[in-house]
């Protein structure tokens, strides 16, 4: 290339883009080491830049947290904890990255997030003798031969994508609307169809003869003329993609036939894994909005054109824009990508394609060889990591990490915070009780420790990304009405679960493993409410056969266990110990304490500190010596608050599953055997 590469009649260039010289970066000729090559400093992001090549670059850096200076680097070769270090892609192709300045950063896979969150920038020479698997996206419309031969490939190839996993809910019939006609009709579940996932928005927006619609269920359940934008584009998709049915929960669930409405609330799994492909609107803030490329406009793709060539940019990568889109923060959304076997996410940008064993774009399509650009834009798969979770392995049970990613979604009326979780729960290997795990299915695991184990979420989350810019803020805690408190479904915000080490028996928990089975010394005892009787735990069990999720008739818990009195300890050097420990009561502070996780500050008027000389009761959930060893005690207790005659509510976590206790000190904690209503 020549100086003048980048100039052009209206162009305006800084001189170091004037002099940018990138023929010794395309063809690499070269050897550039993996952790890329700095090309020039951008400085730090201005609010306006008059050099149009700048301007261009800075628009494809990651959204960070903070104000850092930025550069521009370049790379061949690029090590990722994604698809193997790129061990699989037999293509090298070079690309640019806009990154903040960092003199103790290596560039490597510490970086990927932040390399791939805004998409990378690849030259494409108009000489055949640089092809590109980038392609320009029509910022119009949508190559569906391109949809059908994804959806094809799935099909026949994936193995994984064709397999429907167990559930142990039924299906006898589903109400589909059949796009060509016009109406809703009941049909057989194993029928193909399209299901949507959109976000509603405002109560308002919902079609002015809903409620005659209802009433004459399902014959005029559905019009064309008076539904949402975004319903009317999913019906062109359907029939673009020469689909018949598509699946709309606003048409196709009952809402005056309770029972049918609660049947089709817990099958859910069955509904989103039994369809070929949802579509999913990650566009815009309610179900007006449309699907960009169907009825409105995409942002034009990013494009830089040269003498000799063009920059392009591959459009950041769907994770990307699931993270910083209003559907990702509504809760009933969650659970319909996660049972689906095939996705169609409509976004601003393009068309992504995701499904259990590949993702593909429309601007990086999936092709027979996996280049690096492919495999740093299309990494996610409809598993946990597309929404930044992990498991330990595919034969996990991934309740847990669904459930840390689903509490932090709001919800328009939070009493649907368990409908909206029904179908996870219902695809979970656990059983389950208002949404608390009990025993993984074939684990011979006691049912009252599984519950007590269960019993140890806490209110906490985390960020994926210190430097990049969080997506939503997470709303303050508050008590969610309608709940138990002993139950995670009382609490808002992110909920997590307490730690444990990888060999040890409580992971075989978290991992839902049949070998999840110590016994627990902790000799605490639950009872449920059935037909106004107390039935102990372990017999509902016994008699649970058709379901995962046990009744949920009654909120309360009859308790029997062993109850400790603890108090607060001011902490002698705030530097050196940032967590105020709880501790026996009454014994000397060379004891170990209990690190607290508690759900709304420290006394119950939720301020940050309470007096050190209040005693408090704490119930021992879990007593054991979790990894063999004869002289060491893992403990893990609920703190109570009473708030009548044997009656109390849970205040939060006293736990020590990442500390081991002296067994004979815990031996000899005063304890007092008590029966009381958890509530």
């Amino acid at each position: 290339m020549e100086l003048s590469e980048f100039e052009a009649p209206g162009r305006v260039l800084c001189s170091r883009c004037r002099e940018l010289d990138v023929s010794n970066l395309w063809p690499v000729e070269a050897e550039i080491p993996y952790v890329g090559k700095p090309i020039f400093s951008l400085g730090k992001r201005p609010h306006t830049v008059e050099c149009d090549l700048c301007q261009f670059f800075i628009r494809q850096s990651p959204k960070y947290a903070g104000n850092y200076r930025l550069h521009l680097r370049f790379f061949d070769e690029f090590q990722t904890y994604f698809s193997g270090d790129f061990q699989d892609a037999t293509e090298i192709r070079p690309f640019l990255s806009v990154l903040r300045e960092d003199q103790s950063q290596k560039y490597d896979f510490t970086v990927a997030a932040e390399v791939s969150e805004p998409g990378i920038t690849i030259y494409v020479s108009n000489k055949n003798g640089n092809p590109s698997t980038v392609r320009l996206i029509d910022a119009q419309s949508i190559d569906y031969a391109m949809v059908r031969s994804w959806i094809s490939k799935c099909q026949k190839n994936h193995r994984l994508c064709g397999s429907k996993k167990k559930s142990r809910n039924t299906l006898p019939y589903i109400y589909l609307l059949d796009c060509f006609e016009g109406e809703v009709t009941r049909r057989d579940p194993s029928e193909r169809y399209l299901a949507l996932s959109y976000v509603w928005g405002p109560p308002t927006s919902q079609p002015s003869t809903q409620a005659t619609a209802q009433a004459a269920w399902p014959k005029n359940a559905f019009s064309i003329n008076d539904a949402p934008l975004t319903v009317q584009d999913a019906v062109q998709v359907a029939k673009e993609i020469g689909i018949k049915y598509l699946w709309i929960d606003r048409y196709c669930i009952n809402q005056n036939a309770d029972e049918e409405k609660k049947m089709m609330l817990q099958s859910m799994d069955l509904i989103y894994q039994n369809a070929e492909a949802t579509i999913v609107a990650m566009y815009g803030n309610n179900d007006r909005a449309g699907l960009p490329g169907v009825s409105v406009p995409r942002d034009p793709q990013p494009l830089f054109k040269t003498a000799s060539g063009y920059l392009v940019s591959t459009c950041p990568p769907v994770s990307t824009v699931l993270a910083e889109s209003v559907w990702a923060t509504r809760g009933w959304t969650y659970q319909e990508v996660r049972l689906s076997r095939r996705c169609l996410f409509f976004t601003r940008y393009q068309l992504y394609f995701v499904c259990r064993m590949m993702s593909c774009s429309e601007a990086v399509p999936q092709t027979d060889e996996r280049t690096r650009e492919y495999s740093l834009v299309n990494h996610r798969t409809l598993d946990n990591v597309l929404f930044e979770q992990d498991v330990d392995n595919e034969d996990s049970d991934s309740l847990f990490p669904d459930r840390l990613q689903f509490s932090q979604r709001s919800l328009t009326y939070e009493s649907d915070i368990l409908n909206a979780f029904r179908g996870i729960l219902s695809h979970s290997r656990f059983v389950t009780f208002w949404g608390v795990t009990i025993n993984p299915r074939k684990a011979k695991l006691n049912a009252h420790t599984g519950f007590a184990l269960g019993l140890l979420w806490r209110a906490e989350g985390w960020s994926r990304s210190v430097h990049l810019k969080a997506a939503v803020k997470e709303a303050p805690r508050a008590r969610r009405p309608g709940f138990p408190t002993w139950s995670w479904t009382s609490v808002t915000g992110a909920i997590s679960h307490e730690w444990a080490p990888y060999q040890s028996s409580f992971a075989a928990y978290l991992a839902a493993r049949p070998n999840a089975s110590r016994q627990n010394d902790a000799r605490v005892f639950f009872s449920l409410k059935l037909a106004g009787e107390w039935v102990p735990l372990d017999q509902v069990m016994q008699q649970q056969h058709n379901s995962n999720m046990l009744p949920e008739e009654s909120p309360l818990l009859l308790v029997e266990g062993d109850v400790i009195r603890v108090q607060f300890t001011k902490p002698e050097n705030k530097k050196r110990n940032k967590v105020a420990p709880y501790r026996i009561y009454g014994c000397d502070d060379s004891d170990p304490g209990f690190w607290a996780s508690l759900e709304f500050g420290l006394n119950q008027d939720g301020g940050d500190r309470e007096p050190d000389n209040i005693a408090e009761d704490a119930l021992i959930l879990i007593s054991w010596d979790d990894e063999c060893k004869k002289t060491k005690r893992r403990v893990m207790l609920m703190l109570l608050r009473w708030v009548g005659d044997n009656v109390a509510e849970r205040r939060g976590l006293l736990t020590g599953s990442r500390g081991e206790y002296d067994a004979e000190m815990v031996r000899k904690i005063p304890k007092t055997r008590k029966t009381f209503t958890l509530r």
